[in-house]
């Protein structure tokens, strides 16, 4: 019995992914853009319609570059805006406060109400706040920038006579209830003698 021909096995659309792929990812990530905004970049930049999101985070996975250099950008990002945010708080900034209401009118049939306009807001007050400089932001800063000056000397270091090791003893149980018997009288107000001395002595 002849054999029945085999199927033709069906491919599956060739990828876009192409090397130098790898720098325009790392250019856009650097610059902030969302992946959303990446995926039509990169579909730009091979001349075809934007590829999804779906085939990014395919191409994160199966191309170590691409995934490299994805996250070298993202990372250069999120540093540059940290610094930003961390030079602001140094040297203080102003902010603008807008307060927005409804427009309203006097009610003609009846002059006590007034008629709100759905959907439009009026200016009613503008307010500039000047932030402070941080005194946090103002140590970071210097401390990055002139660490041989501005360090952090606060390590404490304990040792024992001489620089030498902490002797430590472990009490006995006698030892810890005659302790634990003299705090309750210095608590209770009492004459604590020495141990060895008789009161007095």
């Amino acid at each position: 019995m002849p054999k029945a021909p085999k199927k033709p096995i069906k491919k599956g659309r060739p990828t876009k992914y192409d090397p130098t792929l790898d720098e325009v990812c790392f250019v856009a990530c650097q610059s902030g853009t969302t992946d959303k905004q990446l995926c039509r970049l990169i579909g730009a930049a091979v001349s075809t319609p934007p590829i999804s999101e779906n085939t990014l985070n395919l191409w994160k996975r199966t191309h170590p570059t691409f995934k490299a250099q994805y996250e070298l950008g993202r990372s250069d990002y999120a540093g540059k805006i940290g610094e930003r945010m961390l030079m602001k708080k140094t040297k203080g900034y102003k902010i603008k406060e807008i307060t927005r209401e409804p427009v309203s009118f006097v009610d003609p049939d009846n002059p006590r109400e007034r008629v709100v306009v759905r959907g439009e807001m009026i200016v009613t007050k503008e307010v500039t706040k000047h932030i402070i400089p941080s005194d946090k932001a103002i140590e970071l800063t210097l401390r990055a920038n002139k660490p041989e000056k501005y360090r952090n000397d606060s390590n404490v270091r304990i040792s024992g006579p001489g620089g030498g090791p902490i002797e430590t003893h472990q009490m006995t149980h006698d030892e810890l209830l005659a302790a634990a018997q003299m705090r309750v009288k210095l608590r209770n107000g009492e004459t604590v003698s020495e141990p060895g001395k008789q009161p007095g002595a």
